[in-house]
């Protein structure tokens, strides 16, 4: 049972309540008691990375790429994968099926909440694709992460992610 997966949309909406923002108000302080208990991952590390760059919000950047580094991770922790899928409420029937429906729940949630999938920024330049990779290698985060990530990975998803302008 996850307190945030079931107030979090509805309290982006104009039905929200008293209560629902109360629930996501102590989720996010569960979270982060949570968060100062352990070193946080890729997601955290290249966030940081993305955010302090680019001047971007940090929890905008995590959720951008949540996806992306689960489906890099997932292989190397299912059973944390498997209980966080439990927790979203995902039915667990066989591993094979466990991921691609978290990977949907995520992108589900994170469309509903109002963040896009991409970041847009003022043309694609290699400098920048390196300093990002190199951040985010350097972060203490990616220390505790599931697998460790080659710089091709890190350098393949901030590629995805990121769109120039039009």
């Amino acid at each position: 049972r996850s307190i945030i997966n079931e107030n979090l949309e509805k309290a982006v909406t104009e039905e929200k309540d008293i209560e629902t923002m109360n629930n996501l108000m102590l989720g996010s302080l569960y979270a982060g008691i949570a968060f100062s208990n352990a070193s946080l991952g890729a997601v955290h590390g290249m966030a940081h990375s993305l955010g302090g760059l680019l001047d971007l919000p940090h929890g905008e950047c995590n959720s951008i790429l949540l996806e992306h580094v689960i489906d890099l991770n997932f292989d190397s922790a299912p059973e944390k994968y498997n209980n966080i899928s439990r927790s979203l409420g995902i039915e667990i029937n066989s591993l094979n099926s466990v991921k691609e429906k978290l990977l949907e729940r995520i992108r589900i949630l994170r469309e509903n909440v109002g963040i896009r999938s991409f970041i847009e920024i003022a043309g694609s330049r290699d400098d920048l694709y390196d300093l990002l990779v190199k951040n985010a290698l350097d972060d203490p985060c990616m220390v505790t992460n599931p697998k460790e990530l080659s710089p091709a990975e890190v350098r393949n998803i901030y590629e995805r992610i990121l769109q120039e302008k039009r």
